[in-house]
């Protein structure tokens, strides 16, 4: 169903790819828009941690990579390498990285440490508008018959990996230790984006660890 973006239409990838939603937060009585916004509260918490392991194997600045950041990174593993890094973006900032884009990204996370709720909020509602237009499109072309959508394209610009990503997730909760069901890993992704408001908040790496 993912890989339908890179072999059918985009018609028929809209279909595939909220059938792939919809299969996993589906349920008796819900709506599209709880799909969608479940979703949503999946990938937004899953955005720090994302973000963070994928900083580190970006390429970081000669000064930087003297001091013993990579030797404490060896004796890391999981979200330890994440909060390692984290770590040193507050003390050293965006700019132990080389590149433009990484250090935008950097910076991002800067920004959701120092307002984890608003910023994770905003985050979240971006997410929102894409998987309820993805919903909305799908259903312009099940049951409407349109295909001409000016906002298809759009659409298909931003939906795949942010499905991809939600899928990723979901399918990882099912291969730890204590197995998460879909909607259960929503309504714990919704519950922590909440908890970021007050004192029983986890750290932005861990969310949904």
């Amino acid at each position: 169903m993912l890989s339908s973006r890179e072999h059918l239409s985009s018609v028929a990838s809209v279909a595939m790819l909220w059938a792939s939603a919809e299969g996993l937060l589906g349920h008796p009585g819900a709506q599209g828009i709880d799909v969608a916004d479940g979703m949503a509260a999946i990938v937004a918490c899953s955005f720090p941690r994302a973000e963070l392991e994928d900083l580190l194997h970006k390429r970081m600045t000669d000064d930087f990579l003297s001091t013993d950041f990579p030797k404490k990174l060896e004796a890391e593993s999981g979200s330890g390498r994440a909060r390692l890094l984290l770590e040193a973006l507050q003390i050293h900032g965006s700019s132990i990285f080389v590149e433009v884009q990484d250090i935008a990204a950097a910076s991002r996370i800067l920004q959701i440490q120092s307002a984890p709720h608003a910023t994770l909020t905003r985050i979240q509602n971006y997410f929102k508008d894409v998987f309820r237009r993805l919903y909305y499109q799908r259903n312009f072309i099940m049951h409407a018959a349109k295909f001409d959508s000016v906002s298809l394209p759009s659409t298909m610009r931003s939906a795949p990996k942010l499905v991809a990503a939600g899928v990723d997730r979901v399918v990882h909760a099912q291969h730890v230790k204590a197995p998460v069901t879909p909607l259960s890993l929503a309504s714990r992704a919704r519950n922590e984006l909440d908890l970021l408001e007050g004192d029983g908040a986890r750290e932005i790496y861990r969310l949904l660890k």
